[in-house]
């Protein structure tokens, strides 16, 4: 059990490392943060996701 957790820790990290490398290139290609922000929100929905734990958690939302 031990060599799965390895393993899956190890996918984990390239994979946090590849994207962190990806929206370096981003930015040093000359793209702003802002717009790594609003791609990565359109592709993955966040702040509605982000509004619900918040509403479950008892916290207002942001917007």
């Amino acid at each position: 059990m031990s060599r799965a957790w390895k393993i899956i820790f190890t996918i984990a990290i390239i994979a946090f490392i590849l994207g962190a490398l990806c929206i370096l290139a981003g930015v040093v290609t000359g793209g702003d943060m802002q717009r790594v922000q609003d791609v990565f929100s359109a592709a993955y929905n966040i702040e509605d996701k982000l509004n619900a734990i918040r509403g479950l958690m008892g916290i207002s939302p942001l917007n």
